[in-house]
């Protein structure tokens, strides 16, 4: 594939520091402006950008040495307007042994003007071309230096010229302009040398708040939390599970079972689906006045539409009857306002709406002549909000760095409409790499839901899938008690997924753990339920092994459940036969026995 030699990617910084050549000495011209200072001319030939960026570098260096810059397109001086008060910087590639776009005029003009048309003016050029084009490779460039000198204007240095297929290309920039400046310093009275005062004013500062987006969305504890590793520790076709490791600020703290809330970012591929539909650019800037919205909102501050929209907003949540009656209301068609009609009804609303999860935006897409501005839609999306997931790791290994273990949600979405459903906290999880910094802090669990203060006390889990996060955390901390001498009593852990070649979570840690005895680990295999003594879900392995379950009970166990709300309400019901078969009892009477219980030796965290 040819390459325009132009479209190389300014990924390196260009010098701007000079050194003491020694040349031939030039006649002293001394061309100024009424204050003083040199002018310097620079034009430039520019398809896609790197000429036209180097031409603006000469142009900041003017400043640096005392000079006056005026820039423009080689095109601007197509009349042969030529300036002959200071010198004449040409910077400029070849494409296919053609001009650029900006420069087409002006070489036609060179080709046609009178041998002794630029007398009187001082020049230099810089080309820039491509070896993929070897017989043109500085062809304007070349014929530009030379027809300025054949029609009588001065040529200040040699030619200076970059390959554009190697990244030495604004080395040999740097080197070209070095010679430049000591040239016209000798030249031309007033440039002077470089000026390090000007050259630090002319450099960037980036002042940096990292606390903005926060303070607006009111979640001024976060801190700054670094990524240590992120790992996929999931195989095979399941739902990708991941094995987060970050590191806390040494003043934090937390207790096994305990959340680490962060704030996230929404995908990006719901955001464009969002652009799309407002018809707005990535790059279109946005500036937000009047109410603030509670505090959560950006006013009047110019922001990227791509920023705003995944910094700040809720895309993906459902609709509320609310919001689409305003929709219905907005519609000037009569189809989309019965539908929306339609969809307000609380039978409708619960079927098609809620428990399929379309947003304000999938609405909009399904009704694209609908009409609606950006900030309309603005009013009607919810605020960003902070995520919580369980830390999977015990303060006692390593007291700053906790570990979060997390599914990955990204499927296609529950309506059936075409578009994929992501999680956005997890899709903002999955995209960290190790150094990254996010904004996170611990967050305390009910105070139910930590191992007992007391390690003998047995304990009894049920989870499935990434819900063994918790009991990751009290499982090594069991360990590392029994390790440093402590006594710690049984605990059975049932977990469930789909295959032990596929989503068996630590596996190789809990066989060890189960060596050391701290754990017993009991598996459901919703997909290999031969390898789990048939029992394909948690529930169905609880009652399996419930004497063991009841002896354990009986022993004083606390009992901690992680997972959905089906799973959790399984495991209810599964329990209150177990109560109910071991006391002979009814179920309505072991159901009492279970609510009477609940508080004081269940412990529940269960999420949607």
């Amino acid at each position: 594939m040819l390459i325009d030699p132009d479209t190389v990617g300014l990924s390196k910084s260009v010098s701007k520091a000079s050194r003491n050549e020694k040349e031939d000495m030039a006649t002293d011209v001394g061309h100024a402006t009424d204050d003083g200072q040199t002018k310097v001319y620079i034009y430039y030939g520019s398809n896609a950008g790197t000429c036209k960026a180097l031409a603006y570098h000469l142009l900041d260096a003017t400043s640096a040495h005392g000079c006056k810059g005026e820039i423009a397109v080689l095109d601007k001086i197509a009349n042969g307007a030529f300036p002959k008060d200071g010198p004449v910087l040409i910077v400029t590639a070849s494409y296919e042994g053609n001009p650029t776009d900006d420069a087409g005029y002006f070489v036609e003009y060179l080709k046609t003007a009178k041998s002794d048309a630029l007398t009187g003016v001082q020049y230099a050029v810089f080309g820039c071309g491509h070896p993929d084009w070897a017989s043109t490779f500085m062809a304007i460039p070349s014929y530009i230096d030379t027809r300025l000198s054949q029609l009588g204007a001065e040529r200040l240095c040699d030619r200076g010229q970059g390959d554009a297929s190697r990244a030495d290309l604004f080395d040999e920039f740097d080197e070209w302009e070095e010679k430049l400046w000591v040239k016209l310093k000798r030249t031309y009275t007033n440039v002077a040398a470089l000026d390090p005062n000007v050259q630090e004013q002319q450099r960037l500062h980036a002042d940096i708040n990292s606390t903005h987006r926060q303070n607006l969305l009111r979640y001024e504890f976060l801190q700054s939390v670094k990524v240590i590793s992120n790992e996929v520790i999931s195989k095979g076709n399941v739902e990708m599970k991941r094995h987060l490791v970050l590191e806390l600020p040494e003043e934090a703290s937390y207790r096994a079972g305990d959340y680490l809330g962060l704030l996230p970012t929404t995908p990006l591929p719901v955001v464009m689906r969002a652009l799309v539909r407002l018809n707005l650019h990535v790059d279109d800037t946005i500036t937000l006045k009047g109410s603030n919205g509670g505090g959560a909102l950006p006013i009047d501050t110019p922001i990227s539409a791509l920023s705003l929209f995944s910094e700040y907003f809720e895309l993906e949540q459902p609709a509320t009857v609310k919001q689409i009656k305003i929709l219905a209301e907005r519609s000037t068609e009569d189809t989309s306002k019965v539908a929306l009609e339609r969809y307000a009804q609380p039978e409708v609303y619960e079927s098609d709406i809620s428990e399929k999860r379309i947003s304000v935006l999938a609405l909009l897409e399904e009704f694209p002549q609908l009409p609606i501005s950006v900030s309309e839609y603005i009013e009607m999306v919810p605020s960003m909000k902070m995520r919580q997931y369980s830390i999977s790791s015990s303060p006692l290994d390593v007291p700053n760095r906790v570990t979060l273990t997390f599914s990955v949600l990204d499927a296609p979405h529950v309506s059936g409409r075409g578009a994929r459903y992501y999680g956005t906290a997890t899709h903002f999880l999955s995209e960290l790499v190790p150094g990254a910094r996010i904004h996170a802090a611990v967050r305390p669990s009910n105070e139910g839901f930590h191992p007992p203060a007391d390690p003998t006390i047995p304990m009894l889990m049920g989870c499935a899938g990434s819900g063994i996060a918790p009991f990751r955390s009290f499982v090594q901390e069991r360990a590392l008690q029994k390790a440093s001498g402590r006594e710690v009593g049984p605990a059975l852990l049932f977990y469930g997924c789909h295959s032990p070649d596929t989503d068996l979570l630590y596996d190789q840690e809990m066989a060890e753990w189960q060596r050391q005895g701290v754990v017993s680990v009991r598996h459901a295999f919703s997909r290999a339920a031969d390898h789990s003594e048939g029992c394909k879900y948690v529930q169905d392995r609880v009652w399996h092994d419930r004497e063991e379950v009841t002896a354990l009970f009986k022993a004083g166990a606390r009992v901690y459940v992680c997972g959905s709300a089906p799973m959790a309400q399984s495991l209810q019901s599964t329990t209150v036969k177990i109560l109910a078969e071991g006391k002979g009892i009814s179920e309505q009477e072991a159901e009492a026995l279970y609510t009477s219980l609940k508080s004081s030796r269940f412990s529940l965290d269960v999420f949607s």
